[in-house]
């Protein structure tokens, strides 16, 4: 059973196997034609497709922190737009024994095999995501109701208050059995209306204003700071969102780091390990699932 404490951090690649696009496949979706059932008027959304057709950035969120205003307020709406699209309940459940990347169940059948309910939010175990999906909340009360045939209403107020989940850039919101105040919760669901709309992209942080000095990051870095093992997956490792999280050039001190690094070239993988002595990177061809079952360390702690 998992006893030290123990950080996973999240970039786009871990919400993949749950339906959600990568930040080049967002920007391919935005650039494509408009969808019928859009939010966002035909003149706004053309504007947006225009100026990331000339855009060399590969995420919409590194694309619109240099843009004025009234741009990064249609782009946040049409972030918001595209990825409660992708919010299909039945794509949170396995679909088959062959899923490759469901990355959460094996990680709960890793490290709930022997733990009763009563010490399940006991573990010392946290989540730190650069995404605004919900997949993680979502799968995790699936999960642990099916496994401990426990009620939402049992499970949600401990998931909420002893497994902490923290996310640095906002997200599309509360869930229905979260709460956040003057914040209405919503379903996770692809129901798509200009209030749904308008409330999910009001949580939403673009680079610029995800603010190292808030409580997200702050509550990030204080996980982080008090960890023992940090587990990177579908990350990209870049500079400045390793320093928002407080994480350093050069020796990692005694908190051990590993990482997936799925088709991360080998001219990347050693600048990173070069700048992070101690970051310890998987192998390229290796998702979530298969980095973690081939990370001995990680195995060594769900034993």
């Amino acid at each position: 059973m998992l006893d030290i404490p123990t950080v996973f951090v999240l970039g786009a690649g871990a919400s993949i196997p749950y339906g959600y696009p990568s930040g080049e496949t967002l920007i391919g979706w935005l650039t494509a034609s408009q969808q019928g059932d859009s939010t966002i008027s035909e003149a706004d959304f053309d504007r947006l497709r225009q100026a990331l057709l000339r855009s060399p950035d590969k995420s919409v969120d590194a694309f619109l922190e240099r843009q004025p205003r009234d741009l990064q307020d249609i782009g946040k709406r049409a972030i918001a737009e595209s990825l409660i699209r992708c919010e299909d309940p039945k794509k949170l459940f396995r679909q088959s024994a062959s899923d490759a990347d469901d990355w959460i169940r094996f990680l709960l059948s890793e490290l709930l095999a022997d733990v009763h309910f009563e010490r399940l939010f006991d573990l010392p175990l946290a989540f730190v995501t650069f995404n605004y999906d919900r997949s993680l909340e979502a799968v995790l009360m699936d999960c642990l109701t099916s496994k401990y045939k426990r009620e939402v209403e049992q499970v949600g107020p401990l998931l909420k208050e002893r497994l902490p989940i923290v996310h640095v850039h906002g997200d599309l919101g509360p869930l229905d059995w979260q709460h956040r105040d003057n914040v209405e919760s919503r379903a996770y669901s692809s129901e798509l209306t200009p209030q749904i709309v308008d409330r999910a992209a009001s949580q939403i942080k673009i680079i610029h204003e995800a603010d190292p000095s808030d409580i997200a990051f702050k509550n990030a870095r204080q996980l982080l700071g008090n960890s023992k093992r940090i587990y990177f997956l579908g990350f990209g490792y870049h500079p400045l969102n390793l320093k928002r999280l407080g994480i350093p050039f050069g020796q990692m001190g005694e908190t051990q780091c590993h990482g997936s690094a799925f088709k991360l070239s080998e001219a990347r993988r050693g600048a990173f390990t070069a700048k992070y002595v101690g970051l310890n990177l998987g192998k390229e061809h290796h998702r979530s699932v298969e980095f973690l079952d081939n990370c001995r360390r990680f195995l060594d702690d769900a034993g």
